[in-house]
This record gives structure tokens, sequence and C-alpha cells, in this order.
């Protein structure tokens, strides 16, 4: 999964948001997380979504987390989505497979 994804487009602005890097996951070898930053005018604004997306067996478990995030913090933001979605992936592995 990670493959497919990295060969998509690099980030660039699309209206008033950016795609930006890949953060690091935990989660497994077939799990993704990026970050959605929002900007107003060509500034950020402080807003930030993280997304994570973990595939187990056939399934591909989606989350996403949007918060008041600065460059800076947004990492931390990642790894707390990780570790909320840890449970909820013990349980789906449960069945449909690792």
């Amino acid at each position: 999964m990670r493959d497919q994804l990295a060969a998509c487009e690099q980030p660039t602005q699309r209206g008033d948001s950016i795609w930006a890097v890949e953060q690091a996951s935990d989660l497994g070898e077939q799990s993704y997380v990026f970050v959605n930053s929002w900007y107003a005018g060509g500034e950020p604004t402080g807003e930030a979504h993280v997304h994570q997306l973990v595939r187990v067996g056939n399934a591909v478990l989606a989350t996403s987390w949007g918060a008041e995030w600065a460059s800076a913090t947004v990492e931390a933001g990642a790894d707390d989505l990780a570790a909320e979605t840890a449970p909820v992936l013990e349980q789906v592995r449960t069945v449909f497979g690792s």
C-alpha cells in the first residue's frame, strides 16, 4: 500500500488546502499516515487533519482526526491517533486476519 501511495503526485496546493508529507506509522507494514493542512490566503490556519490507512488482510481501516495543530505538533497528533486505533486493529485482525 505504501508503494502505491508513494507513486501519487507530490504535495501541491489545492485551493485552500495542501497535502503534506506522510508521517511515520508503527501500525504495521501495510499502514500509511498523511496530513492535510488548511491554508487561507496562502497562510496556514493551524487546522490539520491526520488520516490513517491500515490494511488488514482484505480490509482497510481508515481513520481521520482533525484539530488545531502546528507543523511542530502534528506528529504528536498522528501518534495519538495511532494509539487510539491500536485496540480496534486487534479486533479487525481477529475478523480479517493479519
